[in-house]
């Protein structure tokens, strides 16, 4: 079963070697969980990154009508205004595109190349390259007539609207910063606002948010901070693409599987060959069986060989005072054969007539009636049931 190892990193990382981690199996099911520094993570076992809030913004722009390729020119354009620092220094992923008449409307995470240069450099030198890096900002969304924050492991916090994109707020502003978007929000201001704690962060008190924001502020449920990565981008793109890690895992894996698919393709060619020599001694049985069907039997059509063989044999046989095979003490003895101890008393009235013995049976049949039929047609018998109880037993006619 292969398990992957989640682990939180805020922006105090790796100075703060202390993380918050998860353990999770192939069902996404927790295993183990806890934090701490990187020599206690559990080992051996392929590594995901989610990045507090903090350390990403998520922006919104509107861009022109144009290629793919001109359109990443474009949105380092347009985000030239809204970002502190310079946009060359920062690693876009886009989220979204929401194509319209007059434009593209894209919606875009925002990460310090040198943040993450700094994180996997680190990670790497741990052992611990990760195949996939997402941002807590796509971690939860809002409610449809609320807004909701969510405070991670680490006391980070990010308001979701509803509206746009989420964005990491400071707990000491964050009822002043509420205050102000709801005002400006107009049609889109919250009904309430829902506070989602992560398991060890402490939530705020209610009643004095409720107070400073002026809304109704209520305590949602716990904060899974884990829960949303797979339906979030993965910032492991361009220049940070890990094509040695396990999200290239197909590429460690190319010379065992070109291995393995030469030794099916080989074992596929012998059991070719294995059919091919089987189907040949099959037809030279064929023709042995008709040759010497047509040297006992002349004169006969030569239909079913073997079953023609078997009725002549059984007719030879009752010329000559012997049991045919589908006489009544034949047919007895191949039911209590084939159903073993279990058939003891089992029996409490049979008929026999035309080859055929009816068996009523007491109670439940001495073994599954499936199998019982299964093993009796094997040996040439056509067996079947009546009302689950009653066997009919003669042997195969030539049809």
């Amino acid at each position: 079963m292969s398990q992957k190892l989640i682990v939180y990193l805020d922006e105090s990382w790796p100075e703060t070697p202390s993380a918050p981690w998860i353990l999770l199996d192939d069902r996404d099911r927790q295993v183990e969980a806890g934090q701490s520094e990187p020599r206690h993570w559990p080992p051996d076992v392929e590594c995901e990154i989610v990045l507090s809030g903090t350390q990403c913004a998520w922006l919104e722009t509107r861009l022109p009508n144009a290629g793919r390729a001109e359109q990443a020119r474009l949105l380092r354009y347009a985000l030239e205004d809204q970002l502190i620092r310079d946009v060359d220094e920062q690693h876009l992923t886009v989220t979204r595109r929401i194509p319209g008449a007059d434009g593209v409307t894209t919606t875009v995470l925002v990460t310090s190349r040198q943040r993450l240069r700094q994180l996997l450099a680190q990670l790497e030198q741990l052992g611990r390259k990760p195949v996939r890096i997402s941002s807590e900002m796509q971690a939860a969304s809002a409610q449809p007539d609320g807004w909701t924050v969510t405070i991670g492991p680490t006391a980070t916090w990010v308001l979701h609207t509803g509206t746009g994109p989420a964005l990491a707020i400071d707990a000491a502003s964050a009822a002043a910063l509420i205050v102000h978007l709801a005002a400006t929000a107009q049609d889109h201001a919250p009904a309430a606002i829902e506070i989602r704690c992560a398991s060890g962060a402490m939530m705020p008190d209610l009643d004095e948010l409720a107070s400073l924001t002026g809304r109704t502020v209520l305590a949602g449920a716990a904060y899974v901070w884990w829960s949303g990565r797979n339906a979030a981008a993965d910032l492991l793109h361009d220049e940070f693409e890990q094509r040695g890690s396990g999200a290239g895992w197909h590429h460690r894996l190319r010379a065992p599987l070109t291995l393995a698919a030469g030794a099916a393709a080989l074992m596929l060619v012998a059991m070719l060959g294995e059919v091919l020599w089987q189907r040949q001694q099959l037809g030279k049985l064929e023709d042995r069986m008709r040759r010497l069907f047509e040297t006992s039997v002349p004169n006969t059509p030569a239909i079913a060989p073997a079953v023609q063989l078997r009725r002549t044999l059984a007719d030879v046989r009752a010329r000559h005072g012997q049991l045919r095979d589908d006489d009544f003490l034949t047919l007895l003895d191949a039911y209590t054969e084939i159903g073993g101890a279990g058939t003891r008393h089992s029996i409490t009235w049979l008929e026999y007539a035309n080859g055929t013995l009816q068996m009523q049976l007491h109670g439940a049949p001495p073994e599954d009636p499936a199998l019982l039929q299964a093993r009796l047609g094997a040996l040439g018998f056509d067996a079947g049931w009546d009302n689950g109880t009653t066997l009919r037993l003669a042997r195969t006619t030539l049809k």
